[in-house]
């Protein structure tokens, strides 16, 4: 089975695979590319939400992990919204 962009595969038909015993299979043929979507909130927690992810999939580099703990500490100082 070959699934490639060019294939055409829908996203249904993608989503059957994953979830079908073809996913081992799926999963070794994709060079997998994942991008993130953090909105925004008005308090500011998208960076905190995105570098977080990054943490837990063991994917942020130094100066991310740095970045958050500031972020961290910057946020528990402020004052709690009403």
């Amino acid at each position: 089975m070959e699934v490639t962009a060019e294939a055409g595969i829908g996203n249904d038909e993608f989503l059957r695979l994953l979830d079908s015993d073809g996913a081992d299979e799926v999963n070794s043929k994709m060079d997998w590319k994942v991008f993130g979507y953090f909105n925004n909130h008005f308090h500011g927690f998208a960076i905190e939400c995105s570098l977080k992810m990054l943490s837990m999939l063991g994917a942020a580099s130094t100066d991310q992990q740095e970045l958050l703990k500031t972020v961290n500490e910057k946020l528990e100082e402020r004052p709690t919204p009403r």
